[in-house]
């Protein structure tokens, strides 16, 4: 038995079908940039330990 198709309702006042990326309206040095760069750095195995 299949699960029947289910759509979501659509609005004449959608402007948008999928919401925007945050790194065309960023610039480009903002500071979230730093953040996401500085995280991937972090060494979290003392925090994952606990946890």
């Amino acid at each position: 038995m299949s699960k029947p198709k289910t759509f979501r309702l659509w609005t004449l006042e959608q402007t948008l079908l999928l919401p925007p990326s945050a790194v065309d309206w960023l610039a480009e040095n903002h500071l979230v940039f730093f953040r996401l760069d500085l995280a991937v750095e972090l060494d979290l195995d003392v925090i994952d330990a606990v946890l």
